[in-house]
């Protein structure tokens, strides 16, 4: 058979190739696209903290220079309206991609799990040079693994992949309080020591952390690899897998059920935004109590103090979904949710580019802002880069059918060169 070629090609080849293709642009489920370009900037709210000062303020509101009223009350609002709940809308959208590949390769009679493997084994090289190039804090690594995990799961039914979500944070919870109560009962003080020192830093190490990534790429690549090193090796296996892995499960089983294709009752939806604010939030405000009240000991806030948060996040994730999902069936906001959507087409780009732009910002090889810029500083940057990308990004996809990083991935997965511009269809000019 003679190979379509251009624009031809792009049309006819989900019928006539032997292989499965990508998505085409026609094919996009928009309701997921917005989703996904709301979670893509929504996560630059949290990672920009740990660019811009010490990893411990992150979870640690007293755990950075700035720790007046104001910056912790900014720190507050994050850890309710953010903290945790983007990763976790990622992964249910991660779980309803692999969804999708493996129902595109249905429908081609085709077994997808070639493709799959590819897709994850070039999104790993990618977390890697990400986490030891740019930024340490990379998480393109941790969804490499767990898609390679989850996706053999990804023929169960939709109630099986929903109760092995949920019992995969059950299991997430039950490694903090384990792994605390071996730590204090090998060497309470030792674990004490250790645990305010990355939890509590003292001005000293505060100061040294800046110095470091105020310094030359290469002057930072020690830290950096040591704190890659210690999110693949120590965070990934105790927390991350179980998280990540657990809402791909979650995203898989709720695709099924018609959560992000709009075909849901709109009751459902009400229901879980209902059990957001019912539920999810008296959860962590009660948890963020529980954390002021024990005055965020290392001892308690770094591993046992989190559990609220972490069963509190995956309902208001739902929430937000829900939400969102509410919203996209409406045909509310269309001025914001078209320009959502090209951001969710192009997400992975998005992610990529904020670290560019935050390490270009804060770390030496740039401005060198690190620990310069307290968290409502942090937050006008952050509102500059979403600006410019929801400005940025449909005008790209006017021209071009995927972001750069998409078109790499899909490339290196499809092992062939994908079209990147879009076909120019002239204007008919009739003449009276």
């Amino acid at each position: 058979m003679t190979r379509p070629t251009g624009a031809v090609r792009d049309e006819v080849a989900p019928y006539v190739s032997h292989i499965v293709l990508p998505v085409q642009q026609g094919g996009r489920i928009a309701a997921i696209d917005v989703l996904r370009g709301v979670t893509a900037l929504g996560i630059l709210v949290m990672t920009v903290q740990l660019f811009a000062m010490i990893g411990a303020g992150f979870s640690n509101p007293y755990g950075c220079a700035w720790t007046d009223s104001t910056n912790v009350g900014v720190w507050v609002a994050l850890q309710i309206l953010f903290g945790y709940k983007d990763l976790l809308i990622f992964g249910m959208l991660f779980g309803v991609g692999i969804a999708l590949v493996e129902e595109r390769g249905v429908a081609a009679s085709r077994n997808a799990t070639g493709l799959h493997y590819r897709r994850m084994g070039v999104l790993l090289l990618m977390g890697l040079l990400h986490a030891y190039l740019i930024w340490s804090g990379d998480i393109l690594y941790d969804y490499a693994l767990c898609g390679s995990v989850v996706f053999l799961l990804r023929r169960k039914s939709a109630t099986v992949q929903l109760i092995a979500g949920a019992l995969a944070f059950v299991v997430a919870a039950l490694i903090l309080v384990g792994v605390d109560s071996i730590l204090r009962s090998v060497d309470p003080q030792y674990t004490a020591e250790i645990y305010s020192a990355n939890f509590s830093p003292s001005v000293e190490q505060i100061a040294a952390h800046n110095a470091t990534f105020r310094s030359g790429w290469w002057g930072q690549m020690g830290a950096r690899m040591s704190e890659a090193l210690a999110i693949q090796v120590v965070l990934f296996p105790l927390g991350l897998f179980w998280v990540c892995g657990g809402s791909m499960l979650v995203g898989m089983g709720l695709y099924r059920r018609g959560m992000f294709t709009l075909q849901m009752a709109t009751r459902s939806y009400v229901i879980f935004v209902a059990l957001a604010m019912l539920v999810g939030l008296p959860l962590i405000l009660y948890g963020l109590q529980q954390n002021f009240a024990m005055n965020w000991q290392a001892e308690y806030s770094l591993l046992r103090g989190r559990v609220y948060f972490l069963a509190a996040s995956p309902i208001m994730a739902l929430g937000y979904v829900s939400l969102i999902m509410l919203i996209c069936r409406a045909g509310m906001m269309t001025w914001l949710t078209h320009r959502l959507a090209a951001v969710g087409q192009m997400a992975l780009t998005t992610y990529i580019t904020q670290s560019l732009i935050c390490s270009l910002l804060f770390y030496g090889h740039g401005f060198g802002l690190v620990g310069r810029v307290d968290r409502v500083g942090q937050l006008g940057i952050v509102a500059v880069v979403w600006a410019v990308q929801l400005f940025l990004s449909p005008i790209w996809l006017r021209r071009f059918r995927f972001g750069p990083m998409e078109w790499i991935w899909r490339s290196l997965s499809y092992g062939v060169r994908q079209p990147m511009r879009r076909a120019i269809v002239p204007k008919v000019v009739v003449l009276p």
